[in-house]
């Protein structure tokens, strides 16, 4: 993993299959390996990937918006797919859902099903 701008991992999470989850930021750019993710805004972006058990990646997504975001918590279904905790100010795009605070911080919680 690299890219340009402040990366930063803050959870992982192991599959039964063994493979690996990472739950993370990261401001202009992730990259991994051929793969990349490009934040929308100077406020970065959110990330979770999928790694084989041998370091391969099998997906990465991102969590954009025009707000402070911050990741609390990852933890996997009995299927492997990773539930997300996390929270926001301001406006935070969860795939084709919009979500916008009234003034305060606010949680989201979502499951990905890649």
């Amino acid at each position: 993993m690299s890219g340009e701008g402040h990366q930063l991992g803050q959870n992982v999470a192991i599959g039964s299959d063994g493979d690996v989850y990472v739950q993370g930021e990261f401001e202009n750019t992730m990259k991994f390996g051929s793969a990349e993710l490009i934040s929308a805004d100077e406020h970065g972006s959110l990330f979770v990937a999928r790694l084989s058990r041998v370091g391969q990646l099998s997906w990465s997504r991102k969590i954009d918006g025009f707000s402070d975001r911050r990741w609390a918590g990852m933890a996997l279904t009995s299927s492997g797919e990773p539930v997300l905790l996390g929270s926001f100010s301001g406006i935070v795009e969860l795939g084709t859902s919009t979500l916008t605070t009234n003034g305060g911080p606010d949680v989201f919680l979502v499951k990905l099903v890649p």
